[in-house]
């Protein structure tokens, strides 16, 4: 009987734990059209961005008393202590609401940017402006507009829905199932639509200039994730886990040959051997065919004279040969590069764009 007592006892604070555990950690949604996911409260340095009605599963600590909520971001997975989980960062909880259940989207901005109206109609008042890659739930209205639902802390005014027009968005089923030529196409036309945006370090949002209190901009894989994102594709966060994912689920490539629009090359100071030594893969750069790939870059370049020094830090289209020094046709992964602005550093292949991972 004592024992029974000693058994019951374990599961009854075994269950406590976990319902404790559980308490803590909630569902919210952004509510701005973008949000820093900061590495630290209140630090300046981004772990990535979030964008307007992004889930993240919130846990409750010590850090609300300065108004930051730790938080992992659903749509931007990462490989952490052996499994792929939320990314991890800090939001503000002026930019987030809280959530029974995350909803379930059927449109993206396939656009720059994109105004949501309050009537329906070009010209009428603007509720607010929303950013490549964002998601909404929507319903079509007729040929050329859709009615999308609004959280009601997006905007001070508190619409609860408006419209947009259909030039804006994508429906994410559809993208996933079109053919994949055209997916890739349609890939490389949405990652020309940032070439000359500001490269920021954790950045994941098209730039606008008219956004005075809130940074945005790219880094090389916020990049390559919010452009498959726009094609109803998730992928990792950053670099490194992005090649973990090619890896993990065969999607490396072995000749430049095998590149096609839309597939990505990766970059690394050292060689590649596991996991376990540690994060090496520090660039990704996607391939728009033709010899070129589009990247968001933030080297500083050294000068022809000795102490001079050029600071590239943007997205650009670039070739090939300038990038490792050889044509396309002629690298293969794990080389070296010999020459161009990556001259030293270790090239990887590889493509998402398989259909497993397309209709995952």
């Amino acid at each position: 009987m004592h024992k029974i007592v000693k058994v019951l006892f374990f599961l009854l604070v075994t269950i406590d734990c976990i319902i404790g555990a559980m308490c803590k950690m909630c569902k919210m949604i952004v509510t701005v059209p973008v949000a820093d996911l900061r590495k630290k409260p209140d630090a300046k340095s981004l772990s990535s961005q979030v964008l307007f009605n992004e889930g993240l599963v919130v846990e409750k600590g010590d850090q609300e008393k300065s108004g930051w909520l730790k938080a992992f971001a659903q749509e931007q997975r990462g490989f952490f202590n052996g499994r792929w989980e939320g990314w991890l960062g800090y939001v503000h909880e002026d930019c987030v609401r809280l959530v029974s259940n995350f909803p379930k989207y059927n449109l993206v901005v396939c656009t720059s940017w994109a105004h949501v109206y309050r009537e329906l109609a070009i010209g009428f008042e603007v509720v607010q402006d929303f950013a490549l890659g964002t998601r909404f739930k929507g319903k079509k209205i007729d040929s050329e507009w859709w009615l999308v639902d609004l959280p009601e802390k997006d905007n001070k005014k508190g619409y609860k829905v408006g419209y947009i027009h259909i030039k804006n968005v994508r429906e994410i089923a559809k993208e996933r199932m079109k053919p994949i030529d055209e997916l890739r196409e349609n890939i490389v036309k949405t990652a020309k639509l940032v070439v000359g945006m500001p490269y920021v370090l954790g950045g994941r949002s098209a730039y606008n200039k008219r956004m005075k209190q809130q940074i945005t901009g790219i880094d090389c894989s916020g990049l390559v994730n919010l452009v498959y994102r726009v094609h109803g594709i998730q992928v990792p966060r950053n670099a490194h886990n992005q090649f973990l994912f090619c890896q993990t689920f065969g999607m490396c490539l072995q000749e430049g040959s095998e590149l096609k629009p839309g597939d990505v090359l990766f970059f690394s100071p050292r060689l590649f051997v596991d996991e376990n030594k540690g994060r090496c893969i520090t660039h990704v750069a996607l391939y728009l065919g033709n010899g070129q790939v589009c990247e968001a870059r933030g080297l500083m370049l050294r000068g022809k004279n000795k102490g001079d020094a050029v600071v590239e830090r943007k997205t650009r289209i670039v070739s090939v040969e300038k990038l490792i020094g050889t044509s396309i046709d002629t690298i293969t992964s794990v080389q070296k590069c010999k020459g161009g602005d990556r001259s030293g550093r270790y090239v990887y292949l590889a493509s998402f764009l398989r259909r497993s991972c397309v209709n995952s």
